[in-house]
């Protein structure tokens, strides 16, 4: 359940400094994986950074950064049992994803409020297997 508004708000500089650092750190990753040196736990490290920038954005109510996120959590969980491969095209598509959650954090330091990502959704949707 998201908090209230009034929570929210006491919980917006911490929500923003860890989602930061989630989204970096997802970046450098996918990054690493661009160069050909993917590793188990290169994965692991994905597949969990996603899960908990998730989690805390659902618990804050931001719902877009929520979706995307759960979406990429998705994505290296199906990575990471093997049944999916990340072509280059899905890597391009993931860091686009990721520039698109930096808008909204931008967005909810400035307004509070979030962009929707409906195209970003889109596209990580495809990239899940049937």
């Amino acid at each position: 359940m998201p908090l209230s508004q009034k929570e929210q708000l006491k919980f917006k500089a911490l929500y923003l400094q860890t989602a930061w650092q989630y989204v970096n750190d997802l970046k450098a990753n996918l990054n690493q994986l661009g160069t050909g040196n993917v590793t188990e736990e290169v994965i692991d490290t994905l597949h969990m950074d996603a899960h908990s920038l998730a989690g805390q954005s659902a618990i804050m109510g931001y719902e877009p950064v929520q979706s995307v996120s759960s979406l990429l959590e998705k994505i290296f969980k199906a990575r990471k049992e093997k049944r999916l491969t990340l072509s280059d095209d899905m890597l391009a598509g993931l860091l686009e994803a990721l520039q698109s959650v930096e808008k909204c954090l931008d967005e909810i330091e400035t307004s509070d409020k979030c962009l929707t990502m409906s195209d970003d959704i889109e596209k990580l949707n495809s990239y899940l297997p049937k």
